[in-house]
């Protein structure tokens, strides 16, 4: 039995074959294969999608749409060919986007298409597949239980933390005493990052993602970069610990009480492409130690216990906001769903 893990994004999709020993032990086995969809000759590279509102209005899928999805499954299928030995086979994937009532599909898709019957038009390509795809994972999430899991985590021997992983969207997640949590599961007391915008207009998957950073930098503003991610932090353990404040702009209300009151996170995790930006371009470096300058200030400014906690002799704690090495987390996370 061959067991493949999909990381589905809204450019490309990486994927590896995986060795089980337990749900929390997951061994990748190399190579990793990464495609991008403009690798193939069908892609409209002039794709646009329509929208959030028409998808949240259920508007009719586009041919446009639909054709873009195919270019999407042809890559997945692709690499399942050159991972697979014509053995039986399973596989675990994980994509952006909302998910259909079954998670079979996505209704709502920010960087890319919809694809009601993903999951089907899928496995009607892969003739050794030994068991239905459940549902299509949320790619968030995964990337927040490979960190649980592999042993260079780094949500490992911590209770409480949030992660925030860039590239051409946002992958965003908190672990919650012990638990991980994508933004969907507890969206009724706290914003997703691109559902949050500041009061100049900007949204947080904007100032977040690999992709809105790039466009930032260009227009010569890395400093507004730098202002975003740390609100973003601050606004993530403020609600935590006390409830939403209404400090951004959303278009839907958040409860203010929610189970996990009172607690602190132990560390924010900054994850994917967006993390080998900030440890190794000279921009990337500048940005990051800006974050961590304007966060500290941020964190001065205020009273009482989250400053305390978050504060060492009134310094940022050295270890509470890092920039994670563990690119495969996903497929490392996918791999302790694949015997479900």
């Amino acid at each position: 039995m061959n067991y493949v893990c999909i990381d589905g994004g809204g450019t490309k999709v990486q994927a590896a074959r995986v060795k089980i020993n337990s749900s929390n032990s997951i061994e990748i086995i190399e190579p990793i294969i990464e495609r991008k969809y403009l690798e193939q000759k069908s892609y409209n590279p002039n794709f646009i999608p329509i929208s959030i509102d028409d998808q949240k209005r259920n508007h009719p899928i586009l041919d446009i749409e639909s054709h873009q999805g195919m270019v999407i499954i042809k890559t997945i299928v692709q690499i399942i060919e050159e991972l697979n030995d014509d053995g039986d086979i399973k596989i675990a994937i994980a994509m952006p986007g909302e998910k259909t009532s079954n998670k079979r599909g996505i209704k709502i898709m920010k960087n890319g298409p919809r694809m009601l019957n993903f999951c089907k038009e899928l496995e009607a390509q892969i003739p050794n597949l030994v068991k239905p795809i459940i549902q299509i994972e949320n790619d968030s999430k995964m990337c927040g239980l490979g960190e649980n899991i592999h042993n260079e985590g780094s949500f490992r021997n911590i209770k409480n933390g949030y992660y925030l992983g860039g590239g051409t969207g946002l992958a965003e997640c908190l672990k919650l005493n012990d638990n991980i949590f994508d933004i969907n599961e507890i969206k009724d007391w706290i914003g997703k990052a691109w559902e949050m915008k500041t009061a100049n207009g900007y949204d947080f998957e904007t100032l977040s993602s690999l992709k809105g950073v790039n466009k930032l930098i260009n227009k010569g503003k890395k400093k507004d970069i730098a202002i975003g991610i740390a609100d973003l932090i601050l606004e993530r353990i403020t609600t935590v610990h006390h409830g939403w404040e209404d400090q951004f702009i959303i278009d839907r209300k958040l409860k203010q009480k929610h189970p996990y009151l009172n607690n602190y996170l132990d560390r924010i995790i900054i994850g994917q492409q967006l993390s080998i930006f900030l440890d190794s371009d000279n921009d990337g470096i500048e940005i990051f130690n800006t974050i961590l300058n304007i966060f500290e200030s941020k964190l001065k400014a205020r009273n009482g216990q989250i400053k305390d906690f978050y504060l060492d002799k009134n310094s940022l704690k050295s270890d509470f906001i890092v920039l994670s090495k563990l690119r495969k987390s996903p497929l490392v996370g996918l791999g302790s769903t694949i015997l479900n």
